[in-house]
Protein backbone atom coordinates (compact mmCIF):
# COMPACT_ATOMS: atom_id res chain seq x y z
CA UNK A 1 0.00 0.00 0.00
CA UNK A 2 1.23 3.62 -0.47
CA UNK A 3 -0.07 6.72 1.47
CA UNK A 4 -0.42 10.10 -1.02
CA UNK A 5 -0.72 13.37 0.91
CA UNK A 6 -1.64 16.42 -0.27
CA UNK A 7 -0.96 19.29 1.72
CA UNK A 8 -3.30 22.51 0.30
CA UNK A 9 -3.97 26.41 1.37
CA UNK A 10 -6.78 25.35 3.69
CA UNK A 11 -6.90 21.45 3.77
CA UNK A 12 -4.63 17.93 3.58
CA UNK A 13 -5.95 15.12 1.86
CA UNK A 14 -4.49 11.61 1.96
CA UNK A 15 -5.41 8.47 -0.20
CA UNK A 16 -4.40 4.77 0.55
CA UNK A 17 -3.33 3.48 -2.78
CA UNK A 18 -3.20 -0.58 -3.26
CA UNK A 19 0.05 -1.06 -5.99
CA UNK A 20 -2.01 -1.08 -8.71
CA UNK A 21 -2.69 2.67 -7.86
CA UNK A 22 -6.15 2.17 -7.40
CA UNK A 23 -7.62 4.93 -4.31
CA UNK A 24 -8.64 2.73 -1.68
CA UNK A 25 -9.72 5.39 0.65
CA UNK A 26 -9.35 9.09 1.00
CA UNK A 27 -10.24 11.47 3.50
CA UNK A 28 -9.83 15.63 3.70
CA UNK A 29 -8.82 17.29 7.16
CA UNK A 30 -9.20 21.34 7.20
CA UNK A 31 -6.53 23.49 8.27
CA UNK A 32 -6.37 24.69 11.50
CA UNK A 33 -6.91 28.77 11.26
CA UNK A 34 -4.64 29.82 13.45
CA UNK A 35 -1.58 28.30 11.64
CA UNK A 36 0.78 28.89 14.63
CA UNK A 37 1.36 25.15 15.16
CA UNK A 38 0.68 24.53 11.91
CA UNK A 39 4.34 21.55 11.91
CA UNK A 40 2.49 19.97 14.68
CA UNK A 41 -0.66 19.71 13.38
CA UNK A 42 0.41 18.32 9.97
CA UNK A 43 3.07 15.52 11.79
CA UNK A 44 -0.23 14.55 13.84
CA UNK A 45 -2.50 14.30 11.12
CA UNK A 46 0.05 12.28 8.86
CA UNK A 47 1.30 9.88 12.01
CA UNK A 48 -2.73 9.47 12.21
CA UNK A 49 -3.02 8.32 8.80
CA UNK A 50 -0.51 6.10 9.18
CA UNK A 51 -1.49 4.45 12.11
CA UNK A 52 -4.60 4.07 11.29
CA UNK A 53 -4.56 1.57 8.26
CA UNK A 54 -4.53 -2.05 9.26
CA UNK A 55 -2.09 -2.06 6.29
CA UNK A 56 2.08 -1.85 5.63
CA UNK A 57 2.82 1.25 3.82
CA UNK A 58 5.60 0.82 1.54
CA UNK A 59 5.72 4.25 -0.23
CA UNK A 60 4.49 7.50 0.75
CA UNK A 61 4.62 10.89 -1.28
CA UNK A 62 3.85 14.08 -0.22
CA UNK A 63 2.80 17.40 -1.86
CA UNK A 64 2.79 20.92 -0.59
CA UNK A 65 3.16 24.46 -1.09
CA UNK A 66 6.34 25.86 -1.03
CA UNK A 67 5.37 28.30 2.53
CA UNK A 68 5.12 24.73 4.79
Amino acid sequence: MKLGIDIGGSHIGLALIDDNFKIISKKEIDLPKDKSNIKDFLVRVIKDGILSTNNEISLIGICSPRNY
